[in-house]
């Protein structure tokens, strides 16, 4: 009855410690990716996208606004929407983002884009 006892036990910790093994090594790739920013205008880009677009544009992916991130809009379009709006998306003046501020937003959002069509 004993040994019987000791190999349920012995089964139950082999089993749970496979279990526990296998749970280690993720099978999928992680969630968000990391972007690496290879200069100060794209940094820039993103912490103004950041303070100034995410709130609708998560990520760039579609939240209250629409994705914006694979749009194959050129740059001069996206700057010209972000200083004029459209749609419901408010447009940002110049006390709100300069020329280079903007200009940095859309560069940002150039290097986001999927499938490498960039301006």
């Amino acid at each position: 009855m004993k040994k019987g006892i000791i190999w349920f036990i012995i089964s139950i910790l082999f089993l749970t410690g496979a279990k526990v093994s296998s749970c280690s090594t993720p099978k999928t790739a992680p969630y968000a990716q990391v972007v690496e920013m290879p200069n100060e205008d794209l940094k820039n880009g993103r912490i103004l996208f950041n303070n100034h677009c995410a709130t609708c544009h998560p990520e760039g992916l579609s939240g209250v606004g629409l994705a914006i991130i694979n749009k194959p809009l050129p740059k001069a379009l996206i700057k010209f929407q972000i200083r004029n709006g459209i749609g419901l998306m408010p447009a940002f003046d110049e006390k709100q983002l300069s020329d280079l501020e903007i200009d940095n937003i859309a560069s940002y959002l150039l290097s986001l884009r999927q499938d490498n069509s960039k301006d």
